[in-house]
Formats: structure tokens, sequence, C-alpha cells
């Protein structure tokens, strides 16, 4: 059975989610993660509902999926250790050096890889096998025909897919826009999302970017069947009430139950669609990466919640505050529904005109509380704007009854640290002391009264019973190593109760602070030693003259190639849509490389972790650099990647990267220069192919288009079933 596994942005939306029947549900932390404006989580929180996950047979899987710096390493460091210490079903990362930093000192913890991975191949996947993940969650941006063929060729990892949710235009991880337009990167958890904002053209001003949410309810049984592990909903963003209706939806789906109502609320919940719902292209049932004859991908006419399409206006009067309109309902509605039409906007070229039916009439004038599909009825409109007009289209965004009453957290337990303790009875004292694999060593000797009990006395089960009783202390005293060495003849002896409860109080004061000091002490990182490599060329003058900083196709000729000062360089495409003929190509092209004599003056730029495997498949004797998109943000990863590379040369710096510090790194890496703007989308949903102005799933057709928003221009090129947005 494959797990369904559900977005916590909050304690609520964590005990919602189990309620409503999902296995697992992954969140943040309060740094690190992907989702900086998510509620988080606290360590005493992510403590308690680890243990009520553990108590219900269901599971928790942390995020730390952003890229770092080697400054706040410590900091992760220190997380991790908290996370052994309590507990995690996986930790779901995106960066190369918290991978090592976990694959070497916390190895209870199972590693799992993000999504901002981009692992989209069958040699992306294996390479993730050799860098020690158990699990891999793949692109969003993938068919299931696809998706099955990597579980065939990767049978031996657990495999992870997106089934619902919000969809980034550019694929997750490769995203330069908010970084780039705003300062905000959305690999440092801070997306701005710039898809979801207009802009123009010569025709219109449109949102051309977003896209439309994901549904794979049709798929769902099918993924199931080909052995996908885990079943992944996206929106840590989201509330408590789509929490509910998302998972109730999905879990109907794989029992083999009618869901048909339950996915009706999930999309008044939230869907980012537009009049024909959500996209199923990526999860399509025999969908092909170059079929163009389904529903678009993207929605371009609005960005938001747009909801179930609930009714069009016949009529409405013309009041400036509220009105009636006049309506024939394709949905049922009641009071205190929310409603939403679109209008011409001031500041947006589509506004959502949002409001709260306050009153339902019949054709009689009789107040109704609710009214049924096919009715034609008056609604009460309080308008802020435009009231709605003849024709337009009412959206049904919120049920009067769909938000969740708050769960009662106050019964939730902390998972607490077991410790084992070790107990020396003396004449006079009590010595106690810890003896475990936490690096907690504590000790602590009481003086105690040891008497000769006149009549039988359990006092090993009374020191054991009250030593347990570890109250709201985040550790517990588990297991005992108890030794008699009072001298008093058959072991009859006789404690008071008062000063066992007494030795209680100080030994867990004891212990608390010895947990905190373990927490809070420093880590101590590595500081490689440093090696020669090569300062690569300004990465700007590895472009092409289409404003590529890659090659979209393997060159078949060195002539091809970009020459520098004699040397010969390939920067390869961060994405590879044929695997299997691309490894083709640049074997040919390697092959006749070392026929001339040249593979020692040629450099291979590797831009995703699937490059890796194909360096070592093809020849270890290549030289092979850390282009732009595999991140070096920290040293870590910067020593992951070179023992990963046989041959490796050198690599660039994060391009975002703030605190340059490069003082434990195994090489200097090269800057990338400020001037220098990548791509900042990569997207699989191309760019207008239409008179509709939609997007499809891997256009054939190579197209440059002009683009501009607030004065900056921007071109838009369609090449090899891929599209790139520039900055001019």
């Amino acid at each position: 059975m494959s797990e369904l596994a559900i977005p916590a942005g909050s304690m609520q939306c964590a005990l919602v989610a189990f309620r409503e029947g999902a296995d697992a549900v992954y969140l943040g932390l309060k740094n690190f993660s992907a989702r900086k404006n998510a509620t988080n989580f606290t360590f005493e929180e992510y403590s308690k509902l680890f243990k009520y996950a553990k108590d219900n047979n269901r599971c928790v899987y942390v995020t730390i999926n952003t890229v770092l710096v080697d400054l706040q390493i410590e900091s992760v460091a220190k997380t991790l250790r908290h996370l052994e210490l309590i507990g995690c079903d996986g930790v779901i990362v995106q960066d190369l050096g918290v991978a090592k930093l976990i694959r070497d000192n916390y190895k209870k913890l199972p590693l799992h890889g993000s999504t901002q991975l981009a692992v989209h191949s069958v040699e992306g996947v294996r390479e993730m096998m050799l860098l020690g993940f158990s699990r891999v969650v793949l692109a969003r941006e993938l068919t299931v025909s696809e998706i099955k063929h990597i579980r065939v060729q990767c049978p031996d990892v657990e495999l992870k897919v997106f089934i619902h949710g919000a969809l980034c235009y550019s694929f997750s991880g490769l995203c330069m826009a908010s970084h780039i337009i705003t300062g905000r990167s959305a690999n440092g958890g801070a997306c701005a999302q710039i898809c979801r904002t207009w802009f123009s053209d010569e025709e219109e001003d449109a949102w051309f970017f977003s896209m439309k949410d994901l549904e794979l309810g049709n798929s769902v049984k099918l993924l199931q069947q080909i052995g996908i592990d885990s079943l992944k909903v996206e929106g840590r963003m989201k509330s408590p009430s789509y929490v509910a209706a998302v998972t109730k939806a999905y879990r109907l789906v794989l029992d083999g139950e009618d869901a048909t109502e339950a996915f009706k609320r999930l999309q008044v919940a939230f869907s980012r669609s537009s009049y024909g719902g959500w996209t199923t292209k990526y999860g399509r049932v025999g969908a092909q990466p170059t079929d163009r004859n389904s529903e678009p991908l993207c929605s371009p006419d609005f960005p938001g919640h747009r909801g179930l399409p609930a009714a069009r206006v016949i009529s409405c009067d013309d009041l400036v505050s509220s009105c009636y309109a006049q309506v024939e309902l394709f949905e049922d509605i009641a009071i205190h529904d929310g409603l939403m039409y679109l209008s011409e906007g001031e500041r947006a070229p589509v506004e959502a005109n949002k409001f709260s039916v306050f009153a339902i009439q019949d054709r009689y004038s009789k107040s109704l509380t609710r009214a049924r599909k096919g009715d034609t009825v008056f609604i009460g409109v309080n308008v802020n704007n435009l009231p709605p007009k003849e024709g337009d289209i009412l959206y049904l965004i919120s049920y009067h009854d769909q938000d969740e009453k708050l769960i009662n957290t106050d019964r939730l337990q902390l998972k607490k640290v077991p410790l084992n303790i070790n107990v020396i009875i003396n004449s006079d004292s009590i010595e106690l002391s810890t003896s475990n694999d936490l690096m907690i060593d504590a000790q602590y000797k009481s003086d105690l009264a040891v008497e000769k009990s006149i009549s039988y006395f359990d006092w090993r089960g009374k020191i054991t019973k009250i030593l347990k009783r570890s109250d709201k202390s985040p550790v517990v005293c588990d297991t005992f190593n108890i030794v008699d060495n009072s001298g008093i003849a058959d072991g009859k002896l006789f404690i008071p109760l008062s000063q066992i409860k007494q030795l209680r109080r100080t030994w867990y004061e004891i212990l608390e602070e010895k947990f905190e000091q373990y927490l809070e002490s420093p880590v101590d990182l590595v500081a490689y030693a440093k090696v020669e490599m090569e300062q690569l060329p300004k990465r700007a003058s590895l472009v092409l003259d289409d404003g590529l900083p890659f090659f979209t196709t393997i060159p078949s000729d060195v002539e091809e190639l970009i020459e520098i000062g004699g040397l010969y360089y390939l920067p390869l495409s961060p994405l590879s849509l044929d695997e299997e003929t691309d490894m083709k190509r640049l074997s040919d092209l390697v092959k006749k490389l070392e026929i001339q004599h040249l593979l020692d003056k040629t450099r291979v730029g590797i831009n995703n972790i699937a490059q890796m495997s194909w360096i070592n498949k093809i020849n270890t004797q290549i030289h092979a650099f850390a282009d732009i998109y595999l991140y070096l943000g920290n040293s870590g990863s910067a020593q992951s990647v070179k023992e990963m590379i046989p041959n490796f040369c050198g690599g660039y710096m994060f391009m975002e990267t703030v605190n340059k510090d490069t003082s434990r790194w195994p090489f200097e890496p090269t800057p990338v220069e400020p001037e220098f703007v990548p791509p900042l989308f990569i997207s699989r949903s191309c760019f207008r192919h239409d008179s509709k102005n939609l997007s499809c799933l891997g256009c054939t057709r190579d197209n440059t288009y002009h683009i501009e928003q607030r004065g900056i221009k921007y071109k838009v090129i369609v090449r090899n079933c891929l599209t790139y947005l520039i900055q001019e």
C-alpha cells in the first residue's frame, strides 16, 4: 500500500490530517524550511506530534530543504542532533552539504531527497542512492509513464511523487526568478511567487506563468500499483480545512470508495484552476512528453483560488454597497457560503470580488437558507467595487461550515528521550549515573539512610517506578542497572519513599540541565584541507548566442563547444527529458574528443545530480566542474561533489550566496559575477501554444516571445520541449 503523505504547516493541520486518514505528515521546523511563512513547529510541538504519530502507527517527516552556507551549518547540526534524540522518520533535504552532515554524523536519521533537487531521471535516482538517500521525492513535472520507467529501473529505493496541489512554473529548485527580481530566495524558503504575477506583451496583460493546481485522483491507484511508496500532497501554507478536505478525498480514492463529493469540497477549499478545473496533465495515464491535445497547464486569466463554478448571473441591480443578483445555480449554495466573481481590475488585469451570501430569495421573494443546483434564485451580494454583470460566473470559494473545529492539544505528551540509568545502593548513599549512547553524561550521589526492612519491601520496584515519573521533562529514566552495595543481608532494604521522591526531583533537574547542555554544545565541524583547483571563467562568458548558459542539445562536434583560453567548455542542461539519448550523445562526443586528443582540454559543466552518474559511466577521465545549478553553498556540498566526480576540476559558488566565507572549503570555488543573470524559469510547460494563449506540456516548436513587467523586458525561449524566461 502506498503511503498518503499530507502537508502540516501547523499542529492543527497535522492532527486533522491524521484524523482524516493520512499515513504521514511532513513539516518544517522554525528554521531551514522551504516554507518560511508557514507556522512551522517548535521542538516541543514536534516532540508531542511525533509521540502521537508513533502511538498511532503514523510517520512524521521533517523538511530541511534549503541551500545553506557554512555559517548556518552549526545551527543545522544542533537541529539534527535534537531530531536524532527525539526520533524522525525521515529528513527531507535539498542541500548536498546537509545530506553529507547527516550521512557522516546522524546515521539514525533516514535521508530523503527533496523535490528541490530536480531529480527526474533514472541516473538521478541512482546517484541519490549512492549518496545515501533511502527515499527520493521525484520532480513534480513527470508523467505517470516516466515515473513507472524510473520505478522499474530503480527497484531498491523508495520513491515519493506529488499527487495534488500547487505547481511551480519552473522545475522546483531551478527557479531564480524570486531571487533575481525581488532578492528573496526560493532556495532559501522565501519565494515571492513571481509566476503568480502578471506580465505584458503586445496583446494583453496576463498571468502567463501561473500554473493550475495538480489533481491526480484518477491516477493514484495506478501509482500505487506500480509500486510508488509515498503519495505526496503539496500545501504547508494551507489551512486545516484544506488539509481535512484533501486528506479525506485521497483517502477515499485509495480505499476504493466514491470520492466525487469529497473532491468537490476540496475544490471549494482551495484550487487554482480555470473554468475546466485542475490540471491532470503531468500525471494523466498514458501522457507523453510532447502531448498537446488535452487541457492546458496554465491559467493565464487569474492566478488565485477560484473554487467551483457555482452560478451564472442573469441580471443584477445597480446599488452601490449591496445588491440582489438573479442567478442560475450550477451547485447548491447556502447562507454564508463564500462566492467570488472576477472583474476588470485597477491594480491588476483582473481582480477578485469576494463576498459572503447574506440572503437567498426565490422568485416570490421568499427567504431561503439554501438553494439547489438548477434553481434560479436571487442572492444578496455585498460589493466593494463593481457589481457582477449579466453572464458573469460566480465561483463557490468557501462553504459556510467548512472551518475545522480546533483539536484539543492539551493532552498531547512529549516524546521523551529514554535514558539507561545505573543505580548503586550504598549503606549511606545512593549513586545515580547515566549509561547510554546519547552523550548525556550525568552523575549524582545522594546521602541516604538505608535501613534493614523488618518486613517485605519492594525497594527495587519503588526506585524504578518513582524514577520513571518524568513529568514534563524531555527525558525519562527508562531502564535500570541496580547494584546493591549496602551490605545488608539478603537485600532486605528499606528506603523512605519521601527520600526517593526528593532524589527523583534533584536527579531530573540534573538530567535536564545536562540535556540542554548537550543540545547547545558546540559542534565540531570539519575544515577540509584545501587542494588546488581551476578557477573557472566568468560565468557570463559561458553563454550561448540565444542567452542560455548551457547547451539545450549536446553538441556532436568540438567546434560547437565554447572555447576560452585554449579550453573547451560544455555546460550541460539541468534537465534531460530523454536521458538515454543525451548520454549516448555525450558518449559519442567524448569518443571524438579522445580521437582528436582534446579530452584533456575539455571541461564539462554538471548541472544536475544525474550527470555525476553520467560521467562515471561514460568516462571517468572527463574533466568536470560543478556548474551553477549543482548548488555549492557550503563546504560540505563542495566536498560531497568533489568525492563523487573522479576527475573534478572545480566549481562555481551558489549564485545566491551572500556570505562567501570559504575557509572550510576543500577548494576555492569560482564566484558567479553579479552581472550574470541565469534563466529565471526553466519549465516543461511551454508558452502560448494556441490562439487562447494556453500552455501545453513539452511543446516541440522552437519560438521566442517578448514580454515585460514594470518596465523590465524579458524574452521567453521555447526550445526542445522546454521553456526559459530570460531577462533582457
